[in-house]
């Protein structure tokens, strides 16, 4: 039996028995080789079986003369990949680098940066960063198209690492942040957002009308009645959505050293993704990967993500 043949057993041994990671060594004894990941990617890709990209046909020819293998559809003679579609398409760096990736975004507890995962995988700096931000951005195109609706509490918030801060100057050092989540009937946040606003309208801790405007527009579902946006003061007497806000804030600064306005949307989209997908008891390193699987590889123009008002 060929290796790829063995990648499609085990393909079909996550179809009928979803798999459960309990921690990082658990991860590292699930998944040791190549084939591994390949198994475990082929079923977050097509969970119900292949489906050409084309013409949504079942059923393909395997090409396996390469290191990966091509399907070539049975009904349209289109062939596709596995990454093809995905964050890693055209990659050299091994799928079993890239899910294991997944894995530590993954963690609750804080992600990883570029330098952690460096280590932990065993590539270059630059190939650790770059795929550290494709998934980020995969996770910020997500975060972006979910709207809040329903019951909206939110307020201004800030991104320090400032040991003492004014309650009413801003910091040059302090970065502007807009939260909002909405709230079930116990006051309690079901989704939270965290969007960043351009300092140069905010000179003051205040919530200005066209920053509540702008959040408004973008990040809420049109008719939505129940909206909240009230000044910091005020919106920290929330303690649920405050715990969870300072809770995030603290993994932020201790995770990432520079805390740059150019990449911090990305890292409070990261974290939001993980607050959200742990408040619904949705398992992360499933739906991440399915996300990164599903996700086309994107070269972003310009990083800096801010509200522009």
């Amino acid at each position: 039996m060929g290796n790829w043949d063995m990648a499609l057993d085990q393909f079909v041994h996550f179809k009928h028995n979803e798999l459960e990671i309990a921690d990082w060594q658990d991860f590292q004894q699930r998944f040791t080789l190549e084939e591994d990941a390949v198994a475990y990617l082929t079923h977050a890709k097509w969970p119900n079986g292949f489906q050409c990209p084309r013409c949504c046909h079942n059923r393909a020819y395997v090409i396996d003369s390469r290191k990966l293998p091509l399907y070539q559809c049975k009904s349209c003679q289109h062939q596709t990949s596995l990454t093809a579609g995905t964050i890693m398409e055209n990659s050299r760096t091994p799928l079993l680098k890239w899910l294991t990736a997944f894995f530590l975004v993954s963690r609750t507890e804080s992600g990883i940066n570029a330098v952690q995962l460096q280590t932990q995988i065993g590539v270059t700096y630059k190939t650790s960063w770059a795929m550290l931000h494709a998934i980020r951005r995969a996770i910020s195109k997500v975060d972006n198209e979910q709207l809040l609706t329903g019951t909206i509490l939110g307020g201004l918030g800030f991104c320090s690492k400032l040991p003492h801060r004014s309650t009413s100057v801003l910091h040059p050092q302090e970065k502007p942040v807009l939260i909002a989540a909405t709230i079930d009937e116990h006051e309690q946040p079901v989704i939270l957002k965290m969007k960043l606003v351009n300092s140069s309208h905010t000179r003051s801790k205040h919530l200005s009308h066209s920053t509540i405007r702008d959040f408004t527009e973008n990040h809420i579902q049109a008719g939505t009645k129940g909206v909240k946006l009230v000044q910091r003061v005020q919106f920290y007497k929330f303690r649920s959505i405050k715990n969870i806000i300072d809770h995030t804030m603290t993994q932020l600064t201790q995770t990432f050293k520079g805390l740059t306005s150019r990449y911090l949307q990305n890292y409070l989209d990261e974290a939001c993704y993980r607050t959200n997908l742990t408040l619904q008891n949705i398992s992360i390193f499933d739906n991440l990967t399915q996300l990164c699987m599903s996700t086309p590889k994107t070269y972003p123009r310009n990083h800096l993500q801010i509200l522009n008002l």
